[in-house]
C-alpha cells in the first residue's frame, strides 16, 4: 500500500553487502488487515544498493535488478547516485504485508519474499499484533546469488519502524523488546500515541537477533478498539 513504506539500504561493497531496513508503518493499514477489509498489502521500497562506480551505471543495473526480481513483487531502477562516500543504484521495489492467525500458520510471504509484516488479530486479548516475519531460507538464496556474482556475503539489519497514528483517535500500543522514541522497553510497555503523532521503535539487540536467526517475532500491538 503506497502510505506504508520500507527504506532499504543494499550494499554492494568490496567489504560485503549489507542490508539496512526502515519501516512506515499506518495504524490504518494495520487495522484493515486484522479486520479482513485486505488479505494482503503491497509496502513500496526504496532499495539504495552500493555500487563502486556510477559511471557503469547501465552495467550494475543490468546486473543487480534481475537478481532483486527474483525477490519482490516489482522492482524499478531509478538510476544512479555519485556520492562522496559510496556511489549507489536507486531501486523501487515492493514488500509484501499479510493478515495471518495467531500461529502463523502455512504463512507464506508472496513473491518468494524473505522479509515482512504479519498481522494477527487477537480478539481474546482485545489487540491486534504485527509480526516481523524473516524467512531465512529465502534470504540464503538470496546471498547465494549476490555471493556468487559479486564473490560477498550479505548482512541484514532492521533499523527504525515509525508507527504514525492516521486515524482520529488516541492509540492504545503495546512495545515489546524494543526502545520507543529512545525510551527502553525490556519487555512490555504501553505508550497512548494520539491522531497525527508517531512514534519511532527500534528492535533491541536480542530481538533483532532473534528476528534474524530464529523466526518471526511479535514487535508492537496495537488496541482492537478505536474509543
Amino acid at each position: 500500500m503506497k502510505r506504508l513504506l520500507w527504506l532499504l539500504v543494499l550494499g554492494v561493497t568490496l567489504a560485503g553487502c549489507r542490508v539496512d531496513a526502515e519501516i512506515d508503518l499506518y495504524l490504518s493499514d494495520i487495522r484493515a488487515l486484522a479486520q479482513g477489509d485486505k488479505a494482503s498489502l503491497t509496502a513500496r521500497a526504496l532499495l539504495e544498493v552500493y555500487i563502486p562506480d556510477a559511471k557503469k551505471c547501465d552495467e550494475y543495473t543490468a546486473q543487480i535488478v534481475p537478481i532483486l526480481e527474483h525477490y519482490f513483487e516489482t522492482v524499478d531502477p531509478r538510476g544512479c547516485e555519485d556520492n562522496a562516500i559510496n556511489d549507489s543504484l536507486l531501486v523501487d521495489a515492493y514488500l509484501p504485508m499479510v493478515a495471518s492467525d495467531e500461529q502463523l500458520t502455512d504463512l507464506v510471504l508472496p513473491h518468494n519474499g524473505f522479509i515482512g509484516l504479519a498481522v494477527v488479530d487477537r480478539p481474546n486479548d482485545q489487540r491486534i499484533d504485527v509480526w516481523i516475519v524473516f524467512i531465512q531460507e529465502k534470504m540464503n538464496l538470496l546471498s547465494k546469488e549476490i555471493e556468487g556474482r559479486f564473490g560477498q556475503d550479505i548482512e541484514f539489519n532492521i533499523g527504525k519502524i515509525f508507527l504514525r497514528n492516521d486515524e482520529e483517535v488516541t492509540a492504545k500500543v503495546f512495545i515489546f523488546s524494543s526502545f520507543a522514541d529512545g525510551r527502553p522497553f525490556p519487555t512490555e510497555g504501553q505508550i497512548s500515541l494520539r491522531r497525527r503523532n508517531s512514534i519511532e521503535i527500534t528492535l533491541s539487540d536480542v530481538a533483532l537477533a532473534y528476528v534474524l536467526e530464529t523466526g518471526p517475532l511479535s514487535i508492537l500491538a496495537i488496541s482492537r478498539s478505536t474509543d
